[in-house]
């Protein structure tokens, strides 16, 4: 991943989270974080490239389905499923993140986003398929990835 992927990304995703924090109206919030989800999804993504675990030739993700967004203060938490897709077989892994906005700039300061459960290949994807049936790994250490920084 480029530093410059990297900042744009960042950028867009405060811009995402900022308007998610100052969203009243319910429509208003779900269009907020539908685009927080996805550009999560693609800052996942790029995290990904870097790991030799993961095919990233073959490999991708196509998108994060909340199944919870929480917001407080300045800080936007997301669990759901991100559905990624090898070949013609698409699967939905856990993902939880935790991202927080620079409380004056209101740029993004950290972030801890984990993904994928390391004893498990996911869930079929399906359409309308029930999130919760994921399980959300509780111990750091069992989830399969996991990406934290802050501002440089």
């Amino acid at each position: 991943m480029t530093v410059a992927e990297l900042a744009r990304l960042k950028a867009i995703l405060a811009e995402n989270i900022r308007s998610r924090l100052a969203a009243s109206a319910p429509i208003d919030c779900t269009n907020a974080e539908r685009d927080a989800c996805a550009t999560l999804s693609r800052l996942v993504q790029e995290f990904l490239r870097t790991e030799d675990t993961w095919d990233s030739r073959y490999t991708w993700l196509d998108g994060v389905l909340p199944l919870e967004v929480r917001t407080e203060a300045d800080t936007l938490e997301v669990s759901g499923g991100a559905i990624v897709v090898n070949g013609d077989r698409s699967s939905v892994f856990p993902l939880r993140a935790t991202l927080r906005l620079h409380g004056t700039s209101g740029d993004l300061n950290s972030w801890t986003i984990f993904f994928g459960e390391a004893a498990s290949s996911g869930l079929p994807y399906r359409p309308g398929m029930k999130l919760h049936r994921l399980h959300f790994p509780i111990q750091s250490e069992d989830w399969a990835y996991s990406f934290s920084g802050g501002a440089e």
